[in-house]
């Protein structure tokens, strides 16, 4: 059984999906847990942290989106996610600002893959300026293969 946090959130995507794109829309997922549309040609991506949902929508390919609640806990984690060159240009005033926003964007490329990508080898957030909103780049490097993300990101609030 879904908690009442869980399904509140479950809802609310399925609500998004259905104010976006119409009525009977079938949100399932393939092999890698990555959400699709059964009867619908745009691929998705989902999220939801918190009082916040979001989806993402593209004709073209895949999508990978994070919402994630700032939480302090992310100190006692981001050495399984932080590399050392990550660390050294967060550290600082804002590191823990930092250390949320890092997880959040490796989560969206993540999702984007839909596969085991490791956070913390794989990915590396390139060098960026912290603020509100902005973008930043992502290089990931896997099975002999390296490609750069560029992506947006915005804080509301405490997200």
């Amino acid at each position: 059984m879904i908690g009442s946090k869980r399904r509140i959130q479950w809802l609310a995507v399925r609500n998004l999906v259905q104010h976006v794109l119409g009525n009977n829309i079938l949100i399932e997922y393939d092999a890698h847990g990555r959400p699709l549309l059964a009867n619908n040609p745009h691929h998705i991506g989902i999220s939801h942290s918190g009082i916040f949902a979001a989806i993402q929508l593209s004709m073209e390919k895949a999508c990978g989106i994070d919402v994630q609640e700032l939480s302090p806990k992310m100190e006692r984690l981001y050495p399984k996610f932080v590399n050392d060159d990550e660390e050294e240009f967060i550290r600082g005033p804002l590191f823990h600002d930092y250390l949320n926003l890092i997880w959040t964007l490796k989560e969206s490329v993540y999702k984007f893959y839909g596969s085991e990508l490791e956070f913390k080898t794989e990915m590396k957030v390139l060098p960026f300026q912290l603020a509100e909103s902005g973008t930043c780049q992502i290089e990931v490097s896997r099975w002999g293969k390296e490609a750069i993300f560029q992506i947006a990101y915005r804080r509301i609030d405490n997200y």
